[in-house]
């Protein structure tokens, strides 16, 4: 499901939240069961980006490094997908100019 045929103010991460599927944390960016987030004192949450705006929590190296490393694979994943992408086209292009060249 994509973002045009929801309702306002939603967006496919609340889908994937209500079905329990894993996100990373918006924090440290691992796994739920891998976060190395602590506990906020004054809201008990853990991984919550608000708690270290307004609850006075601060971001450790580790959390940072973690964080950064998300992006980087996330990067590399898009990366990927982009050429695999390219070379269907590419596929594509190929298996029609042999399909045309058959029917000459």
């Amino acid at each position: 499901m994509t973002g045009w045929n929801m309702p306002p103010g939603c967006n496919y991460r609340d889908i994937d939240a209500a079905l329990g599927l894993d996100q990373p944390c918006e924090v440290c960016g691992k796994l739920e069961e891998d976060c190395i987030c602590p506990e906020c004192p004054v809201c008990h949450a853990h991984g919550d980006p608000k708690c270290y705006e307004h609850h006075g929590l601060v971001r450790t190296e580790e959390q940072i490094d973690s964080l950064e490393e998300m992006h980087v694979d996330i990067e590399a994943d898009a990366k990927a997908e982009a050429e695999m992408w390219k070379q269907i086209k590419r596929d594509e292009e190929m298996a029609k100019s042999y399909w045309e060249s058959c029917d000459e």
